[in-house]
């Protein structure tokens, strides 16, 4: 069973598209915690 995960997370990452699905997942994340901290920043 772990043999078959790893095989399988290493198909994934070795895929062309992970790495830039990856940085746009970030790119989110980072919006919205950006978001986060000026709305919080911003009423105090």
């Amino acid at each position: 069973m772990k043999l078959q995960l790893i095989k399988i997370r290493d198909a994934v990452v070795d895929t062309f598209w992970f790495l830039p699905a990856l940085m746009g997942l970030l790119a989110v994340g980072a919006a919205l915690a950006t978001i986060a901290v000026d709305s919080a920043v911003g009423n105090a």
